[in-house]
């Protein structure tokens, strides 16, 4: 009934089939003493397909249970038992057993020929094949030594039992039925150690509403003839209906005998397992209602606490290293971390096979015997019973060890299935928690970097100003000097790889001391709380010195070259609110850059920051050699163009300094307007030079300057 229930799989059906030989040996000789139909004769047939059926099907749940690949060994013994049970049918072994009666007590005598020596011999083969397989499953697979124990133990209290029949006298006692049942029994143990199946399997709707078919076609058989009568007797007149009476009747039989059967498994079976069950749905509420790990830590430690005897859980989480580190534990006799390394043997066994596991077992696996001795001595000092793995995805993610100094308290299978469940739902929680920050990382993440991108920089340095408040808050933005050129002489992926190593850099500098973001494609933003611009401005140089420092380094033959600018400010010494800093370092970056790059401003109150620097009137100069080259082509192509274009910048920078612009400003407006029709180098001679109307034709093409003069401009 509860295999009915199981999930099944290969093991699972092979249990069954085995089940089905042991019911078959022991139902067939049980039918054979009662002399049930269709006589002793046929159930004796039945009873020996059973038992020369059992040692083939007792191998395969080994080959299975030991998750063994001898694919041929299988194959081969089972011809070879299925030869032997034909030769039985025909009474080679075993002949016919003589039935006498003294007293009113029946009794058998069976007589057996010599070639009962080849099922014999065939058995010792397939058993001495069964224990090979099981050795190897212990001493090359890990498996713990106590998993294997059930299956020969009742291996060999089954094959005693049987050859216990041989013995003469003894064979009219039911010794080998239940040696059978026995075996049956360690069977069921070691899947229920398996965690395969679980009385609780009793309590489901299946086997139960079963039992109480099979107990309801029982009743009516042994009292369908007084019934009969009865009806007959007492109801003449409903004769016709006699049919739909007595259905009606085994129906409401059946219900009540299935509720009958259910409070008295529920009752005396099943009780302690729906307890487990319910805190388990608990568990997994409360753990399910945080995308915290650590507060999902504390609610395995929580539960564990509640339901697990033992004297201290540690609760071991992965690292980025590979090691497992305590993260979180629950009544903790011993205090202090526990690091288990990546590479350790627990490890690698927990991972092949992802089961938890007695490490008294575990201490006699190989992978035990490769254990340096300081963490065997360190799992002796805690006195470490049970090792939990938590995975995820097929991923071992944390290792929960329990510590039970009296050896008494856990590791019962229902303790291991409980945990193992629990385990389960943590590592689902565990999964949604990491998907959680994984998207949160993502959003907050610049992708190429690795810093935070300028949403979640400017939402985090709020909180930073806040605390420095009182104190000094400093914001430098930094800008990397012809980044767009170094894409174009090296290529996008060295750009790219410079922007990472660069940020490298930054988070090295700036270490725990501020926050660092990606500001823009080419712009980086630090804001350092606690210190002033003087003290930022120093771990800027540093910045600028492992950036050349990096360059120089390279392994490329061509050496490259990248400088970078950056403005500082200060609150509150010159900015007054956290906007006002941010705001007045990117001038102060502008500056930087308009007086030759490569260098570091400093945002002060009141300070012209396009000071006549001799970089600064180089730049400057470049700049207005290419202004006239320009105008001087359009002068070439169209006098009149070059003349309108001189009379807008003069014009245009008279008004400017009129209305009290500075001379920086002024400068650029009269620059402007000398190039804001430099674009009429692409229109055709014949165009600019026509005196009458122009064509629409024309005037299309005449209109297309303003776009060419972008294009030239945004050059510069």
């Amino acid at each position: 009934l509860i295999c009915i229930s199981a999930k099944k799989n290969k093991l699972v059906y092979a249990f069954m089939f085995l089940i089905g030989a042991f019911s078959l040996w022991t139902g067939g000789s049980a039918a054979m003493r009662a002399m049930f139909q269709p006589g002793a004769l046929f159930w004796y047939k039945v009873s020996l397909i059973g038992i020369f059926a059992t040692p083939f099907l007792l191998f395969n749940f080994v080959y299975y249970y030991a998750n063994q690949k001898a694919r041929f060994t299988l194959v081969t013994l089972g011809v070879a038992w299925l030869i032997v049970i034909i030769m039985a049918m025909g009474d080679v072994f075993i002949q016919t057993p003589e039935v006498t009666a003294v007293d009113g007590t029946r009794s058998f005598t069976y007589t057996m020929s010599n070639w009962v020596v080849l099922p014999f011999v065939l058995a010792i083969i397939t058993m001495i094949l069964g224990g090979r397989m099981m050795y190897l499953a212990v001493k090359r697979q890990g498996l713990p030594e106590s998993s294997m124990r059930p299956l020969y133990l009742g291996a060999i209290i089954m094959f005693v039992g049987l050859a216990t029949s041989a013995i003469p006298g003894a064979g009219s006692l039911p010794i080998d039925p239940l040696a059978c049942g026995v075996n049956a029994l360690f069977l069921f143990y070691a899947l229920h150690r398996k965690r395969l199946i679980t009385l609780k399997m009793v309590a489901s709707r299946g086997p139960m509403y079963l039992a109480a078919a099979i107990l309801t076609t029982i009743l009516l058989a042994g009292v369908y003839p007084a019934l009969d009568a009865f009806y007959r007797q007492a109801f003449p007149e409903y004769i016709a209906q006699q049919t739909i009476v007595i259905a009606v009747l085994v129906s409401l039989l059946t219900v009540l005998l299935y509720n009958l059967i259910r409070k008295f498994i529920v009752s005396f079976f099943a009780r302690g397992e729906m307890a487990k069950d319910d805190e388990l749905r608990r568990f997994s509420r409360e753990i399910n209602e945080s995308l915290d790990n650590q507060q999902i830590l504390k609610t395995f430690g929580s539960f564990i606490e509640r339901n697990i005897d033992c004297d201290a859980a540690y609760t071991c989480v992965r690292q980025d290293n590979g090691d497992y580190v305590t993260m979180a534990g629950a009544k903790p006799t011993v205090l202090g971390n526990i690091t288990i390394g990546g590479d350790s043997p627990l490890v690698k066994w927990l991972e092949a096979n992802g089961s938890a596991i007695d490490f008294r077992d575990f201490s006699r696996t190989q992978h035990y015997r490769g254990m340096w001795d300081a963490e065997k001595n360190m799992y002796r000092k805690l006195d470490i019973r049970l090792v939990l793995p938590i995975t995820e995805g097929g991923r071992l993610i944390a290792i929960t060890l329990f510590a039970d100094r009296s050896n008494a308290k856990i590791c019962s299978a229902g303790d291991v299935i409980f945990l193992e469940s629990a385990a389960n739902i943590m590592s689902i929680a565990a999964k949604n928690a990491m998907l959680y920050q994984a998207m949160q990382n993502e959003a907050h993440h610049d992708a190429l970097t690795g810093l935070y991108n300028r949403r979640h920089f400017l939402s985090r340095i709020k909180q930073d100003f806040a605390k420095a408040a009182k104190s000094s808050f400093t914001v430098a933005i930094i800008s990397l000097d012809d980044f767009r050129l170094y894409n174009e002489l090296y290529g996008s992926f060295q750009g790219d790889r410079l922007l990472q190593d660069f940020s490298t850099i930054l988070l090295s500098v700036v270490g725990n001391l501020g926050e660092v973001g990606r500001y823009s494609g080419k712009e980086f933003i630090i804001a350092v709380p606690f210190r002033d611009a003087n003290a930022v401005s120093d771990m800027i140089d540093t910045i600028r010195a492992m950036l050349k420092d990096l360059l120089k380094n390279s392994s490329e033959k061509i050496k490259r070259f990248l400088t970078f600018s950056a403005g500082v400010c200060s609150y509150p010494a010159v900015a007054t609110t956290l906007d006002d800093a941010i705001h007045f370092a990117s001038i102060a970056v502008y500056a930087a850059k308009k007086n030759g790059k490569n260098r570091t401003k400093l945002y002060k109150e009141e300070q012209n920051f396009i000071a006549t620097t001799p970089e600064a009137l180089k730049f400057g100069e470049q700049c207005a050699q290419t202004i006239y080259a320009l105008t001087a082509a359009i002068d070439a192509k169209d006098h009149y163009t070059f003349k309108h274009s001189e009379n807008v910048s003069s014009y245009a920078a008279q008004l400017a300094d009129a209305i009290g612009l500075d001379q920086e400003h002024v400068e650029i407006i009269r620059q402007a307007g000398l190039l804001h029709d430099i674009g009429k180098i692409g229109i055709p001679e014949n165009i600019l030079s026509k005196e009458g109307p122009l064509t629409a034709e024309e005037r299309s093409i005449m209109q297309q300057h303003v776009e060419g003069s972008i294009a030239m401009i945004k050059y510069l």
